[in-house]
């Protein structure tokens, strides 16, 4: 019986490739979604009475960052619970965070609620972290990190993909359907995780239990970990930086 067990295993038996195919198309598209918003951000901050191009700019920039601000200091609990409960649960709970986001933000009647369901998006979601986070539990230890490289390009592939469709539906559907159309395909992708992905839990991921404050020791207290860390901060800083407010220089 023991040995039957360990050939069913989904490491061994190769569902892992299932899951990895899974994983990467559910990534593509949440990102393509996420990333269809950007090209119209700031023409819909101005359908809710921000008319003021200046005004238009600062706001479109503190949209655009507010998920990213509460995914930052929320992510930390989301992964000790993941660890506690199960990463499958927290792809899960990222997906339907963020269809819920997609669709209360159909109904704002102004910036201020936008800017409010932004910040709850962020705290929900974080779909990227926990995929990655459930294939390292179910992936062999040799092919990790080819299934993380396979994760970061589908979602690279979401993010260049994404603005052209957006741009397109939002000429046929309006802004606010774009919103619409997105929460409901990213609530799709989360049944699709919970009736298509099977968790694998390994062992070894729970011998010790690794706290936020730990990894910040490592990065300071590695140069070079800190320097890459440094540039890709710098790197990433400077493309969000023109995301936000490009669509309001195009139109000039």
């Amino acid at each position: 019986m023991p040995l039957m067990k360990k050939s069913l295993s989904p490491v061994e038996g190769g569902s892992w490739k299932r899951t990895l195919l899974i994983l990467s198309v559910c990534q593509f598209i949440a990102m393509s979604g996420m990333s269809a918003l950007v090209p119209f951000l700031p023409l819909f901050i101005r359908e809710l009475g921000i008319t003021d191009t200046n005004q238009t700019a600062v706001w479109s920039g503190l949209v655009f960052a507010g998920p990213f601000i509460t995914s930052f200091l929320v992510q930390p609990l989301w992964g000790t619970l993941g660890d506690r409960s199960g990463r499958k649960l927290m792809a899960v709970r990222a997906l339907f965070g963020l269809a819920l986001a997609q669709l209360l933000i159909y109904f704002v009647p102004d910036v201020y609620w936008l800017m409010g369901i932004r910040l709850l998006q962020g705290t929900l979601s974080g779909f990227n972290v926990a995929a990655m986070s459930l294939i390292t539990t179910i992936a062999p230890k040799e092919k990790q990190g080819y299934s993380i490289s396979m994760l970061q390009s589908a979602s690279n592939g979401g993010v260049v993909v994404g603005p052209v469709i957006g741009g397109l539906l939002s000429t046929i559907f309006g802004f606010r359907g774009v919103f619409l159309i997105v929460g409901i395909i990213i609530a799709i992708l989360a049944f699709v995780i919970i009736f298509f992905v099977e968790e694998s839990k390994n062992e070894k991921t729970m011998e010790r239990e690794i706290r936020v404050r730990d990894n910040f020791k490592v990065l300071i207290n590695n140069r070079i970990l800190f320097g890459t860390a440094g540039l890709i901060l710098l790197t990433s800083l400077g493309i969000a930086a023109v995301r936000p407010i490009f669509v309001l220089y195009v139109e000039f």
